[in-house]
């Protein structure tokens, strides 16, 4: 017998009405920024340029200080399309819902897909930890079913599209996070409209993941807001992979920054994937009891 679907909105209340990304999440994806004082900043390209600071303990505190520019957002939601788009042209799109509450302990996220009808009602849920590796379930709609993502499974893509399911994990700075990290240089942003006249902090991060698919990822940072515009990720024999760009961001709450266009590039097989955000919306109400894989059952 098929259980009865509830919305998470019934218990969540009418102003849970749009949902934000895991990752993701992606997405939950990683989102750095924020809007504070511009001291932090200042102060770290000032190391960067005359130096004092090893490396490793330079590019670990421009970590640490993004991350914590974005923390104390309590929860956001919003809607993703994706368009999956391969060499001969030819382009998939997907829609999905997604929403992210911030905890003591580390984020938990949940994605939804809405469309189109091979992928819909597919759930994932991530739980980041702050003193460990992430944990992450998949609600498969055709089974009914929850199941646990393994750790191997990292490096796998995320439901055809350019991500790797560990792409869509926490990005935690701390010394028993994500990564380890070495700043690099000093460098223009990049091409983007809005990155034209701004420097980034250029940090080389190591995964800590054994599982990781990536040897490294090389990631540029603004050092006005802090704001991610560009990550190159390395395969695991040292080859460049993927690129990510970021643009079109935009300020929500006089604080938090947040890019609605997103694109990875896969440079071995000629796909992408474009991530656009819409609807975003803060203080939804969330709680934990939101974001359990019992709860998967019950999203629609």
């Amino acid at each position: 017998m098929q259980p009865e679907y509830v919305s998470i909105h019934s218990r969540a209340g009418r102003a849970c009405s749009r949902l934000l990304s895991a990752v993701l999440l992606l997405v939950a994806l990683p989102v750095l920024a924020g809007q504070q004082s511009p001291q932090p900043g200042a102060e770290l390209e000032r190391l960067a340029r005359e130096g004092g600071l090893p490396p490793e303990e330079l590019g670990r505190r421009i970590a640490q200080a993004a991350w914590d520019r974005d923390r104390g957002f309590g929860d956001f939601s919003a809607r993703i399309t994706l368009y999956l788009r391969r060499p001969d042209g030819r382009v998939v799109t997907r829609k999905l819902r997604t929403w992210t509450l911030e905890t003591p302990s580390g984020d938990k996220s949940i994605s939804v897909f809405d469309a189109p009808a091979d992928v819909k009602r597919f759930a994932r849920l991530t739980w980041a930890h702050e003193d460990g590796q992430d944990d992450q379930w998949l609600y498969i709609p055709k089974h009914n079913r929850v199941k646990r993502l393994s750790h191997a499974n990292d490096a796998s893509p995320f439901m055809g599209t350019e991500y790797a399911n560990e792409d869509l994990g926490s990005q935690r700075p701390e010394e028993v996070g994500s990564f380890t990290y070495r700043f690099l240089r000093l460098d223009r942003c990049g091409p983007q409209e809005q990155a034209r006249d701004l420097t980034c902090f250029v940090v080389e991060r190591r995964p800590v993941n054994p599982y990781s698919g990536y040897s490294k990822q090389v990631v540029w940072i603004d050092t006005r807001a802090f704001r991610l515009w560009r990550v190159d990720y390395y395969d695991r024999k040292g080859k460049l992979l993927k690129t990510q760009w970021f643009n079109r961001y935009q300020q929500f709450r006089d604080r938090y920054w947040r890019p609605m266009d997103m694109l990875m590039v896969n440079h071995r097989t000629g796909n992408s994937t474009r991530v656009i955000w819409s609807d975003y919306r803060f203080g939804n109400g969330f709680s934990e009891r939101d974001f359990t894989p019992e709860n998967l059952l019950h999203v629609r």
